[in-house]
């Protein structure tokens, strides 16, 4: 602001000190000096006018480039992504189930499930994920045997734990028997027990002996309410 209004007292200014110098030759008798004064004088003034107008101008013409600059800059636009692998992978991850046991809750039996399972409660029996991480929360209490491709203990867990990446984190015990492609335990988690490192190929096995083990049971269970239906028929 400043700046502004002493660029427009500028003009104001000469015309003062064009004054004071006519006075001062009047008053001095300066008869022949007056000209050469009030030509420099006059000079000084056109030539400000002309530094004043070319940095009018070409901040004109900055203004200008700016504003064409933002015209001519392409504006963002959202596209949708096309049916592919990026969609497919995002499909994968929202459609993936995920179980909860809540706090204060007892469950006893077995678990058989696909996604995620997250364990506030107590659980008594095994648990088999195919495809999901097994987290058992800080107030989560397990007993049993666990498969899961991914475990994460926070809480108390007791017994046999099969997978291929088994976290135990701060607040996290484990008792009991660890078999895992990956086995790692934050400070101040707590481990007691044995552990075993298994390959990738040993992992796909157990997970096979688990299925096969899971369609025999089926299939006894269909041949028992075969016989039961026998029976009633009967």
């Amino acid at each position: 602001m400043k700046s502004d209004r002493t660029k427009q007292n500028i003009p104001l200014w000469f015309v003062w000190f064009a004054w004071i110098s006519a006075l001062a030759c009047y008053a001095f008798g300066w008869k022949y000096e007056f000209p050469f004064i009030a030509a420099g004088l006059l000079l000084a003034f056109v030539i400000y006018l002309i530094i004043n107008k070319k940095g009018f101008v070409m901040f004109g013409k900055k203004t200008q480039k700016m504003a064409d600059d933002i015209e001519a800059s392409p504006q963002s636009t959202t596209v949708d992504s096309p049916t592919g692998e990026n969609e497919s992978s995002v499909g994968r991850q929202t459609s993936r189930r995920c179980t909860v046991i809540a706090q204060n809750t007892l469950f006893t039996g077995n678990i058989d499930i696909e996604g995620d399972i997250h364990v506030y409660g107590k659980v008594q029996g095994n648990i088999t994920l195919k495809d999901g991480v097994l987290y058992v929360m800080r107030e989560g209490f397990i007993e049993g045997e666990f498969t899961s491709p991914g475990i994460v203990i926070n809480g108390h867990v007791s017994g046999t734990c099969v997978g291929e990446s088994i976290e135990i984190h701060e607040h996290g015990e484990m008792e009991g028997i660890v078999r895992g492609v990956a086995f790692s335990i934050r400070p101040g988690g707590c481990f007691v027990g044995k552990s075993e490192r298994l390959t990738a190929k040993q992992e796909t096995q157990s997970q096979r002996v688990v299925e096969m083990k899971k369609n025999s049971s089926e299939k006894t269970e269909e041949k028992t309410a075969e016989e039961a239906a026998v029976l009633s028929i009967v």
